[in-house]
């Protein structure tokens, strides 16, 4: 039986935007080699981010709670808007594959 391995680039899975690294959890589940984690994005603990997944936290951040997946293909983001206003996905959620989070 051969083993298959993905032949994707997984340096462009993590990205620093402005000098600002997400930060993730030792302990994190799984980052898909297809997905992107850019910015300002807190990964907690045995969370995931699945095939095709975005997570952009480049004007203000994203907070992702303890046991949460991130399901293919969805999307996570936020907008620049007067004040303060992160996005926060708390412990134990699913967001659902090729769901859209705009905050």
């Amino acid at each position: 039986v051969a083993k298959y391995t993905e032949q994707l680039v997984p340096s462009t899975r993590i990205v620093a935007v402005d000098g600002v690294a997400p930060t993730i959890s030792e302990t994190a589940a799984f980052i898909a080699p297809s997905a992107n984690v850019v910015g300002n994005v807190t990964l907690g603990p045995n969370s995931s981010v699945w095939y095709g997944a975005t997570l952009r936290g480049d004007v203000n951040s994203i907070t992702v709670g303890t046991n949460s997946s991130i399901g293919d293909r969805a999307i996570v983001h936020v907008a620049k808007i007067q004040g303060d206003h992160p996005t926060a996905i708390g412990d134990n959620v699913t967001v659902g594959p090729g769901a859209t989070v705009h905050a």
